[in-house]
């Protein structure tokens, strides 16, 4: 119980923490509101942008459920992997050169 307590402190505060940037555009959209762009337009924004994100989040989140956590640290390796090979395989970039005439002259 008292690791289930220290888990949503936790949660609370890294929410709070990573949107105070947060509060900081919405105070800013709020600064900017006229006829046109109205109090509900940034509440729907805000609430649908966040539902999209807790979305996204979702297959990491249950693949963690799934995946072995002693495998977890290896996929830190991945994106090694993937700049290794990247380096390795470089394809020169040749530049492809266009030529261009101003002839304007109609012929019959």
């Amino acid at each position: 119980m008292n690791n289930i307590i220290t888990l949503l402190v936790e949660a609370i505060l890294a929410f709070l923490i990573t949107n105070i940037d947060d509060l900081i555009i919405l105070l800013l959209f709020f600064s900017q509101i006229n006829a046109q762009f109205r109090r509900r337009h940034i509440f729907i924004g805000q609430y649908l942008g966040f539902i999209i994100i807790i979305i996204a989040s979702l297959p990491g989140f249950l693949g963690g459920l799934l995946v072995p956590r002693y495998w977890m640290g290896l996929l830190g390796i991945l994106p090694i992997i993937i700049g290794c090979k990247q380096l390795i395989n470089q394809e020169s970039e040749t530049p492809e050169i266009q030529t261009v005439t101003a002839n304007f002259k109609h012929s019959p």
